[in-house]
């Protein structure tokens, strides 16, 4: 089942990081100055420096180190224009390929019928602003009340390698078109990441793939590599057999739901040299 494998990697990777953490006697920090908190989450680098001094402390393992990035959130009153900064750390992306589509079309009115979704799509739509006023005002501590503002996610920074999820809706029946995506990634570009200095070029290493009508009723298969230049292993049940990089990168939406297969898992590793293409 398509969740399945979601939940399985997520499940690894926090298990995986709590069995190996090297941090064995994590304390509580009871003198926390909430306050002064409260006045430094208005300083980018202020509150970058707490929740990293918070997490590190907590948290220290080759998991974090390697699959660990980070994510920055933004407030935005509208009216004193103050902007309250809060980071947080992710291991997945996960994609939600018809809030791109609508997105698409509302923003770029673009014909749905015959354009193709590329994996940048889905980062300019990850990293949009969201309007919150009605019931979502939110409290602005400056103007001491509720106010309209924005809200606004935006990877911070990168891990060593990116686990992307492509959410395709319930029996994939919300995304029944085409999904383009590099064999390498290049995220220095249009803003996508805030620091541009580590790990902004990547290498497709792994891909899982979806053959069939729905995860209840179709089947699973796994394509990966040591490196950008070694060859695709395709993994199905108990065969494993050469696959090259075209198999591991195939699409095709289809009325047989025998020849339909979906790209549901993608795995980037990081270029050690940026100038590797």
């Amino acid at each position: 089942h398509a969740a399945d494998a979601k939940d399985l990697i997520f499940f690894l990777l926090e298990k995986l990081h709590q069995e190996l953490n090297k941090i064995t006697n994590i304390k509580e920090d009871n003198n926390i100055d909430y306050a002064q908190l409260e006045k430094d989450s208005f300083d980018e680098n202020k509150m970058l420096q707490h929740f990293i001094k918070d997490y590190t402390e907590k948290n220290r393992s080759i998991i974090s180190d390697t699959f660990y990035g980070i994510i920055r959130s933004t407030m935005k009153c509208n009216d004193c224009q103050k902007i309250k900064y809060s980071f947080q750390t992710f291991n997945l992306l996960i994609f939600q390929l018809k809030n791109i589509k609508e997105y698409n079309q509302n923003t770029f009115n673009k014909n749905q019928d015959n354009y193709t979704i590329t994996i940048y799509d889905a980062f300019d739509c990850d990293k949009k602003e969201e309007l919150l006023d009605g019931e979502n005002m939110i409290y602005c501590n400056k103007c001491k009340g509720l106010r309209p503002g924005t809200h606004q996610q935006i990877i911070y920074s990168l891990p060593k390698v990116l686990i992307i999820i492509l959410n395709r809706g319930r029996n994939n029946q919300d995304f029944n078109k085409e999904f383009n995506f590099p064999s390498t990634l290049d995220l220095s570009i249009e803003g996508y990441v805030v620091n541009t200095q580590f790990n902004t070029q990547f290498y497709l290493q792994s891909v899982i793939t979806h053959l069939g009508e729905s995860g209840a009723g179709g089947h699973f298969i796994a394509y990966c590599r040591n490196g950008p230049e070694e060859d695709f292993l395709c993994y199905n049940d108990a065969v494993v057999s050469k696959a090259t990089i075209n198999d591991a990168m195939g699409s095709k939406i289809s009325e047989n739901v025998y020849e339909k297969r979906t790209p549901y898992i993608l795995v980037y590793h990081h270029m050690n040299n940026p100038e590797v293409k």
